[in-house]
């Protein structure tokens, strides 16, 4: 089950890093109205930080829920499987 939630938390920090996002076109048409020469490198510059944020922050509120032993629904406990 962390494992489970694990990889959940990667899928939903790098959302905005998916080349097939159907919101690409609309940020890049935002970003080149103040930025004329803005392409896709110029978007993932800007948007890397907060992947990088988010994933930090689920991976330590998943290590706090673990660590504090706190079930992760009704009845389910964090544990790794033996």
């Amino acid at each position: 089950m962390v494992l489970f939630i694990a990889f959940f938390s990667h899928i939903s920090s790098d959302a905005a890093l998916v080349v097939m996002s159907p919101f690409l076109p609309l940020f890049l048409g935002f970003l080149q109205r103040y930025r004329k020469d803005a392409q896709l490198g110029t978007y993932y510059v800007l948007i890397i930080p907060y992947p990088l944020v988010f994933f930090s922050v689920w991976i330590l509120l998943l290590l706090a829920w673990y660590a504090l032993g706190l079930p992760i629904g009704p009845g389910v406990y964090p544990g790794m499987p033996s």
